[in-house]
C-alpha cells in the first residue's frame, strides 16, 4: 500500500483525500495546521464564500457529494456591476432558466461536506494541529511542528502533496 501525505485540509487537500481514499492502493495522511474546531469555526458574522463552477461540481459528483453541496449552496445566475457614473448593470451567467452552472457555498460548509466521508475512514488519517516545517529530500522525510506541544515530528514519505494554499 502506497503512503501519500497531504499538507493542508482545505478544499483541495480534502478533495484529494476523498479521491485517494476510494482506492485500496493508498494510505492517506493529511496534516493540518489548524485544530479540528478551528477548521470549521465561523468567527462572528464573517464567512468566506467559495464559488463552484461545473468543473468543481463534477468532481464533487464523482465523490458522491454533489447533492450535499447543492443543499448547502445557492445558485449564482449572474453578477451586479455597480457603477458610479451609470445605472447598475446585471450580467447573467448563461441561460439562468436551465440548471445553474455556478454555485456559491460557505467555506466552512464545503469543508464539512468534504470532511465527513473521510473522518472515520480506515484509509485516511487527519492530523490536526500539525504545521509543516521542512522537507529533507535526501532522507525522504518531512517534519511537522505540533501546535499544542511545540515538538517536531518527523515522518517518512512515499509521496508528499502540498495543498496548503
Amino acid at each position: 500500500m502506497k503512503k501519500i501525505d497531504i499538507i493542508g485540509a482545505g478544499p483541495t487537500g480534502l478533495v484529494l483525500a476523498n479521491l485517494l481514499s476510494a482506492s485500496d492502493e493508498y494510505k492517506v495522511s493529511v496534516f493540518e495546521k489548524r485544530s479540528e474546531s478551528e477548521l470549521f469555526r465561523v468567527t462572528g458574522n464573517k464567512t468566506i464564500n467559495l464559488t463552484l463552477s461545473n468543473r468543481g461540481l463534477r468532481t464533487l459528483a464523482e465523490l458522491g457529494l454533489e447533492d450535499r453541496v447543492r443543499e448547502k449552496s445557492v445558485p449564482v445566475i449572474g453578477r451586479m456591476l455597480h457603477r458610479s457614473d451609470n445605472p447598475n448593470v446585471v450580467q447573467l451567467y448563461g441561460d439562468y432558466t436551465k440548471k445553474p452552472k455556478i454555485h456559491s457555498i460557505r467555506r466552512h460548509d464545503l469543508l464539512q461536506v468534504l470532511y465527513e466521508p473521510i473522518a472515520n475512514s480506515e484509509r485516511v488519517t487527519i492530523h490536526f494541529g500539525q504545521e509543516f516545517n521542512r522537507l529533507n529530500k535526501r532522507e525522504n522525510v518531512f517534519t511537522c511542528k505540533d501546535q499544542d506541544t511545540g515538538t517536531e515530528n518527523t515522518h517518512s514519505l512515499d509521496l508528499l502533496l502540498g495543498c496548503d494554499g
